[in-house]
């Protein structure tokens, strides 16, 4: 699931043992934790996803450099 397995459990365990002298109300605190885990989710499909597109560019790049190479070794092997 990512980054934000931690932050979503956070939230559903300030009912059982939060405390917090900056927020008063735990549903304030539970909301504020799932809307910070879901971002967090978010933001990790969209950079692995942004990660992975770049590496199958470099990969089809790899590739047509390689079908180029046997491209210009075939013609001379197919005339002998």
């Amino acid at each position: 699931m990512g980054d934000c397995t931690g932050t979503l459990v956070s939230a559903f365990s300030v009912f059982y043992s939060g405390t917090s002298n900056r927020i008063k109300s735990k549903a304030r605190a539970f909301a504020i934790n799932v809307a910070v885990g879901l971002l967090q989710l978010a933001t990790f499909v969209i950079i692995v996803g942004w990660i992975w597109s770049i590496l199958w560019g470099m990969t089809f790049v790899q590739l047509a450099g390689k079908l180029t190479r046997i491209d210009r070794v075939l013609p001379s092997v197919e005339s002998r």
